[in-house]
């Protein structure tokens, strides 16, 4: 899979992958590992609304200055921890089904709001954990930090237009509203000034910035910026009036649904496939997405499309193809529980 060292564990949580992510840093030779505190601090919380870099987004990826694959017990003899290296680390923990997580779940009597309470304690028991795992490793200021999550989480809000009832929809299925566009990214280490940037980007630009950031050339085949330019404040093109792109295939056993949308500056448009309705909304305006104006700017509705029109002719000519992997009953169970496959093992 192109890392000198691969796992999967689908059910360990945070800080299972915590401990199993020391003991490797102790056979690799990455960081400095002093004691590990078990009740540090909680750091400080990503919470769902405070989500403002848009669209499409992945998970995380970790920079580190020292590592080393060492096969000698003796490291006097063979240590080579200045050689930089890269960890991808995959967090499920805030995803359902949801954990209580104490001391920060505190239960409420309405039920979405509890589903969100539990949510929201995930994401904090994430948060200690990663603070733990960038103490143990010692991870300073030699370490550039990308914390991303793929998607938003929905609890009764606007869907499509309309608010669900309490019994309603909840998670990240067939939608592709600013609860599970509007996304967290946080970037720290060396270049990466204090701020806070406001602007519509996307995960197909976290590997170039990632790239940029550490000294290391991106090619010309990548779909995405750097988004060094935007850590000094402002918007300088061409991301101004950048188009970006997200879609949602959703397969289910009664009907499918395959969504796609565009969103340039504070416009952004939502199409649904199989009904043939589209949604324009002025996101400046009305940040919730309450109002439909697609009939007020029929000309907006068009050019969004348009541009839609010419990505998805670029993707058939430039894009990958489908792969065929063999899952494991234990793995499709696994992502029947986090509702990433149906009964039939699709999507």
């Amino acid at each position: 899979r192109g890392f000198e060292r691969f796992e999967l564990h689908a059910d360990a949580d945070a800080e299972a992958v915590l401990e199993q992510l020391a003991e490797w840093s102790d056979e690799l030779g990455v960081g400095d590992h002093g004691d590990r505190d078990d009740h540090g601090d909680h750091g400080d919380r990503d919470d769902r609304d405070d989500r403002d870099d848009r669209d499409d987004h992945g998970d995380r990826d970790d920079r580190d200055d020292h590592d080393d694959h060492d096969d000698h017990d003796d490291h006097d003899d063979h240590d080579d921890r200045g050689r930089p290296s890269f960890l991808y680390l995959h967090l499920n923990d805030a995803h359902r089904p949801y954990h209580q997580r104490l001391p920060w779940y505190e239960p409420v009597d309405d039920k979405l709001l509890d589903l969100a309470q539990a949510y929201d304690s995930e994401i904090s028991f994430v948060d200690q954990a990663l603070s733990q795992l960038q103490e143990r490793l010692g991870w300073d200021d030699d370490t550039l930090i990308c914390v991303i999550s793929d998607h938003g989480e929905g609890f009764g809000e606007r869907f499509g237009g309309e608010r669900l009832p309490a019994d309603g929809f909840v998670g990240h299925g067939p939608s592709l509203s600013w609860v599970v566009n509007r996304c967290v990214l946080l970037l720290a280490g060396p270049g990466v000034p204090a701020g806070r940037v406001r602007g519509n980007v996307s995960l197909v630009d976290v590997m170039p910035t990632l790239l940029d950031l550490a000294g290391l050339p991106a090619g010309d085949d990548l779909d995405g910026l750097s988004l060094r330019p935007l850590l000094g404040g402002g918007l300088p093109p061409p991301f101004a009036q950048r188009a970006l792109f997200a879609q949602r295939k959703h397969r289910r056993p009664v009907a499918d649904r395959f969504l796609w949308s565009v969103i340039q500056g504070r416009w952004k448009l939502i199409h649904d496939e199989l009904s043939g309705e589209r949604r324009l909304y002025d996101t400046e305006a009305d940040p919730l997405e309450r109002r439909d104006v697609s009939n007020m700017a029929p000309a907006k509705v068009a050019e969004l499309a348009q541009l839609h029109a010419q990505h998805a002719a670029r993707s058939q000519v430039e894009g990958g193809r489908d792969v065929q992997v063999e899952l494991t009953e234990e793995l499709l169970e696994t992502l029947r529980e986090l509702g990433y496959a149906g009964d039939d093992g699709q999507r």
